[in-house]
């Protein structure tokens, strides 16, 4: 399965989001998906769901978690207004 890697950096808000995004990031950078997922489960604006409903779905991914990132690159979709996340959240699926 080809998939579109995009470890997205930029936070529209709380520095409490940009920290556990920047987590996330870490954790999957060395290959800890558990904890990297953990990281991105603690989002709390609404505004940077899509970011950790994005990056969850590829650390799925990376467990062969097929189904689950799935699901999580249509919550990206569905929660973003940005084309080339769309974009990219349709090709990953």
């Amino acid at each position: 399965m080809k998939v579109s890697f995009l470890i997205i950096n930029h936070i529209h808000a709380q520095s409490a989001d940009a920290a556990a995004i920047r987590r996330g990031n870490e954790m999957y950078a060395r290959k800890s998906y558990d904890s990297a997922l953990q990281a991105y489960s603690n989002i709390e604006n609404n505004k940077n769901k899509y970011i950790s409903d994005f990056n969850s779905g590829n650390a799925l991914n990376k467990q062969e978690k097929y189904a689950d990132a799935v699901k999580k690159y249509d919550e990206a979709i569905a929660n973003s207004t940005d084309k080339v996340i769309q974009a990219q959240a349709l090709y990953n699926k």
